[in-house]
């Protein structure tokens, strides 16, 4: 999965995912990885998720070890990448988990769409860099 492939095979152009409302789904676009000849086609467009590239053809899968064919965890509106503050990331790994404490009494559930939080994991942060920016060859 991607947020965004290219359009042609030299990788000169590229389209983000959440760009491509006019693109026709059966289009085959190209992975990120110059190494990987993956057929991506663009899905969820229109969806309630965050529209995204993927090799879901049979035959035509990604490449053995690229890395664009993990399932990418990152969702860009549930992110906020300006509250990103490195010296806090590198605490929370070293800092262990504090236990979480369970409340007699529920809360009550709140309506509407929950704010955006920082990246805090390397995970996180590896999914929003692997993306969102361009494969270094």
């Amino acid at each position: 999965m991607s947020m965004y492939a290219y359009k042609d095979l030299n990788r000169n152009e590229k389209l983000y995912a959440k760009d491509g409302a006019m693109e026709n789904k059966d289009r085959r676009f190209y992975c990120p990885n110059p190494s990987c000849n993956a057929h991506m086609h663009i899905c969820g467009l229109g969806g309630i998720k965050t529209a995204y590239f993927s090799a879901n053809r049979k035959d035509f899968g990604h490449t053995k070890g690229c890395p664009f064919g993990a399932k990418i965890s990152f969702s860009p509106g549930e992110y906020d990448e300006n509250s990103f503050d490195f010296d806090n990331a590198l605490d929370a790994l070293t800092t262990p988990n504090r236990p979480i404490s369970k409340k007699e009494e529920p809360s009550l559930h709140t309506t509407g769409r929950a704010a955006a939080r920082p990246l805090r994991t390397i995970r996180q942060i590896y999914d929003m860099c692997k993306s969102t920016k361009k494969w270094d060859r």
